[in-house]
């Protein structure tokens, strides 16, 4: 015999316990609740992730905007650096010098006079040109310039000049720095042009070529001095190339010059004739073109 109280169905079920359908109703309800409440943390959290990110985003436009930038499909980005304000230019007020034999231009500060002629002077040698040109630092006397313009050597300025030789040069003397005229860069090492059409390499760590706001190339050399040794009478002598120890000094080639092929620059170093200096004068290089005004 079957009991009373157990023969029922699961309709039966739910219309007997209206408790049970009311917890599952209150179940599905906050389930609902709860995915709104993710959906709406989801939104926030990107909404402030944008937000974030346009904010860096226009800061470092702001921080880049002086900068230009030139890119194309193919190439890494360049950055083309701003052309220098004349208001910080610390060359204003020196006096320019233009050099007709040698068809270029160049200025110095107020405090160097010139020696001689302000121009450079011109002599002969055995055969072909010397060019030089002296400028003393204010505190200077100039008593020794008189020999070295009548060819008693090479150019060998006391504190700053410029020097050079014809392509035909040939004298009965010894050669020096003043005496080069311009350099070369053959497999990736520099030579000094040499009178007669020899060359001598200079060595790699004393060289820097440099390209100035002017679009010349100089090579920019330290000096330096050879080890003494017993067949230079233990005399330390100035590295080939260079202008010796206690000076620094440059190259600059000179292609439409007929005469001459390239000039050497030079200063002695001391508390105020400074490598900074050194580097502002070849700053102010400039090359004339045949033909126009200077030349």
């Amino acid at each position: 015999m079957k009991h009373p109280d157990t023969n029922f169905s699961a309709s039966d079920s739910v219309e007997m316990n209206p408790e049970l359908q009311i917890q599952t109703e209150s179940r599905i309800s906050m389930s609902r609740k709860v995915c709104v409440l993710v959906c709406m943390g989801v939104i926030l959290l990107l909404g402030s992730v944008g937000v974030g990110a346009y904010y860096l985003g226009t800061q470092k436009i702001s921080i880049d905007q002086d900068k230009t930038v030139i890119t194309s499909p193919s190439e890494k980005p360049i950055q083309v650096l701003p052309t220098k304000s004349p208001e910080i230019d610390g060359t204003i007020g020196w006096k320019t010098f233009n050099i007709q034999e040698l068809g270029l231009s160049f200025k110095l500060p107020q405090f160097f006079s010139e020696q001689d002629s302000p121009y450079g002077n011109e002599t002969s040698g055995e055969k072909g040109k010397q060019f030089c040109m002296y400028y003393l630092a204010s505190n200077q006397v100039s008593f020794l310039i008189q020999k070295a313009f009548a060819g008693g050597g090479a150019c060998s300025p006391t504190d700053f000049g410029l020097g050079t030789t014809s392509m035909d040069y040939e004298a009965g003397r010894g050669g020096g720095f003043g005496d080069l005229q311009g350099y070369l860069l053959e497999d990736g090492k520099y030579y000094a042009k040499m009178v007669m059409g020899r060359k001598i390499e200079i060595p790699t760590h004393l060289v820097k070529e440099i390209t100035n706001q002017n679009g010349v190339k100089i090579l920019r050399i330290i000096g330096a001095n050879d080890p003494p040794s017993v067949q230079s009478s233990m005399v330390s002598f100035p590295t080939l190339g260079t202008p010796g120890e206690g000076r620094i000094g440059a190259l600059l080639n000179i292609d439409t010059n007929s005469t001459y092929s390239g000039v050497t620059i030079e200063m002695r170093l001391d508390e105020k004739l400074t490598p900074e200096l050194f580097d502002a004068i070849l700053s102010t290089f400039s090359l004339k073109q045949p033909g126009s005004a200077g030349y």
